[in-house]
């Protein structure tokens, strides 16, 4: 039997000698028929290069900033629990994150009320004091957007000179709605948001990142968003506790104050009198 065995290992050699012999060949024809057409290579990677090339030539370079906070749903609380979340945001509160809020002062931090009054504040961007509103459009290069964009509005040198809404023209009002659109994005123009906002189910955290050709602004632009948003979530939420705490106050004040004028009316009896009394008077 090893006699039978002998033969089928040196055919299963030859076969394999044969197969890599086969495939040597194969790749020296492979080669050879490649340095013949050796002008197809540029050709193919032409049109790859190319659009390397104009990516990378026409590359705007961003910035973008991060923040993350909490908002803490507190059951139990009644009209303090948003009080209790907000203060938790700074880590001075307790309990699981409620989505619900967040989603509440996401939809606040994109209205048009808070974007407003944050861009008509004043920032320093590049040891310049300016309202937020001109350094985005500085930065932004929103001159020669507006420029192209043409229309009977000419905004292409357009800038704000003051932050008093009751005396805007339509210059104003335009100006403040296209910087609007452009940080919260409008799908319908294809204009992608600047400000965008992550919320992890698991922990309730929220996560808001801005955007922009400039470091700096888009720092301070995110710092600036919260610290208002979180200023007009407070006032909201304590804003019926303060209005009953201002009437207890009223009342407290007036008990206080008849309370004196009967102690005064006494001590003012017990003087006339002398400490004599009738029994009327007791």
């Amino acid at each position: 039997m090893s006699d039978s065995a002998a033969p089928n290992n040196n055919q299963e050699n030859y076969d394999d000698e044969i197969s890599l012999k086969e495939l040597i060949l194969k790749l020296q024809e492979f080669w050879r028929e490649l340095w013949r057409n050796w002008w197809l290579i540029p050709l193919f990677c032409l049109p790859f290069v190319a659009y390397n090339l104009y990516n990378h030539f026409n590359f705007e370079k961003t910035y973008t900033a991060s923040l993350t906070f909490m908002v803490n749903e507190d059951e139990g609380g009644g009209g303090l629990a948003g009080v209790s979340g907000v203060l938790g945001s700074f880590g001075l509160g307790g309990g699981a994150g409620g989505e619900y809020n967040l989603e509440k002062m996401l939809s606040l931090l994109k209205s048009r009320k808070i974007i407003e009054k944050v861009i008509l504040s004043k920032s320093l961007v590049d040891n310049q004091e300016d309202y937020f509103a001109n350094h985005f459009i500085k930065k932004q290069d929103l001159h020669a957007k507006w420029s192209e964009m043409g229309g009977e509005i000419d905004l292409s040198e357009f800038s704000f000179q003051n932050n008093d809404v009751n005396t805007f023209d339509i210059a104003h009002n335009t100006a403040l709605k296209l910087i609007h659109n452009y940080i919260i994005g409008n799908a319908t123009r294809g204009i992608p948001a600047l400000l965008n906002s992550t919320i992890s189910d698991e922990t309730g955290i929220m996560e808001l990142t801005m955007e922009t050709k400039h470091e700096e602004l888009s720092i301070n632009l995110l710092e600036a968003m919260y610290s208002v948003l979180s200023k007009y979530y407070i006032d909201k939420s304590i804003e019926k506790q303060l209005n009953t705490f201002k009437v207890i106050s009223e009342k407290s004040d007036s008990l206080s104050s008849e309370l004196r004028s009967a102690e005064y009316a006494l001590a003012n009896f017990m003087d006339k009198n002398r400490g004599l009394y009738n029994r009327k008077d007791q």
